[in-house]
């Protein structure tokens, strides 16, 4: 029986759509703290794969009743991602401020092409998580004319730290990677703005049978929250935060700033497992001084991760 026929098993459809709803109902309730939900929730997005198919068959074989069940998830789904896959306002051509987020993968082979795409990207500021010793020192000598301004604290594992720019900052103080604190990098740029800049790379959730254990990243994102909610000058925080767009960290974060990909990219925008990434967990985060006007996520050279660039404009 193909799925046309099985439209007419109205219940099932109906089903589906009481899944979908209720699904991403407990998201927003205790339950969606819950380890075991919280890993399960990372592929939730799966779920409305059949959409496309069961709308179009209850339009197309005229069955009103499949129609409307099928209009429920579908509503869902146009209130999380509908705006990600239509064009995007673009705002005024005004002080642009390029920034580039690159999880460039400590165990890297490829260092050249790493430094290829840092000198291509047009970036004005440049976050780099998991900066291994090898990229640490190859920077300065091949990258200081394009990015005078670097703060470099490379790592034998995944919290090396970097900044690149071409716009001075201030004298940067080194990243807290220990547990209890930011877990990022921080300094504030001598532009007109006096724009403060986070390098942000959490400590990684623990996954298992039994779900995804987060409680080596409450500490962290507590102190993150803190820093969006408190921010009163043009603020950027970017990087790698570990967690998806379907977590209710990511809703913390947006409780106080803004999200570049919601701003101006398009689809689902996932940056991780790469070469076929399935998550959403590299973002670039903005204050109300900001807003997208260009936004990409690109394949890195030799990493598990896509880079994020943003390109900001100030709000008029």
């Amino acid at each position: 029986m193909g799925p046309l026929s099985r439209l007419r098993n109205i219940p099932s459809t109906a089903a589906y759509a009481a899944l979908v709803v209720v699904w991403n109902g407990l998201r927003f309730t205790p339950l969606g703290s819950l380890a075991p939900f919280g890993l399960a929730d990372l592929f939730g997005w799966l779920l409305f794969l059949p959409l496309p198919v069961l709308v179009v068959a209850a339009v197309v074989r005229r069955l009103p009743r499949a129609a409307v069940a099928a209009a429920l998830p579908l509503l869902v789904f146009s209130a999380e991602y509908g705006p990600l896959f239509f064009p995007q306002r673009t705002p005024p051509r005004v002080s642009p401020l390029r920034v580039l987020a690159i999880n460039q993968y400590f165990g890297n082979p490829d260092t050249t092409g790493v430094l290829r795409l840092l000198r291509s990207a047009q970036a004005d500021v440049v976050a780099i998580q998991e900066l291994s010793h090898v990229s640490a020192r190859a920077i300065p000598e091949r990258l200081s004319k394009l990015y005078p301004h670097q703060s470099l604290h490379p790592d034998d594992g995944a919290f090396g730290f970097g900044l690149l720019s071409r716009i001075p900052f201030d004298e940067p103080r080194p990243p807290q990677r220990d547990f209890g604190t930011c877990f990022c990098q921080e300094v504030t740029l001598h532009d007109a703005r006096r724009t403060r800049v986070v390098n942000v790379h959490t400590f990684p959730p623990g996954a298992s049978l039994t779900g995804l254990r987060t409680e080596h990243q409450e500490q962290t994102m507590a102190i993150l929250r803190r820093k969006a909610a408190q921010a009163r000058g043009p603020t950027v925080m970017l990087g790698d935060f570990n967690f998806s767009d379907r977590h209710r960290f990511y809703r913390g974060m947006r409780r106080s700033l803004g999200d570049s990909h919601r701003d101006a990219g398009w689809g689902f925008g996932f940056t991780w497992m790469a070469p076929v990434p399935v998550v959403r967990i590299d973002y670039v985060f903005h204050s109300r001084h900001f807003t997208t006007r260009r936004f990409q996520t690109r394949s890195t050279h030799g990493s598990d991760h896509r880079h994020v660039w943003a390109e900001l404009v100030s709000r008029s």
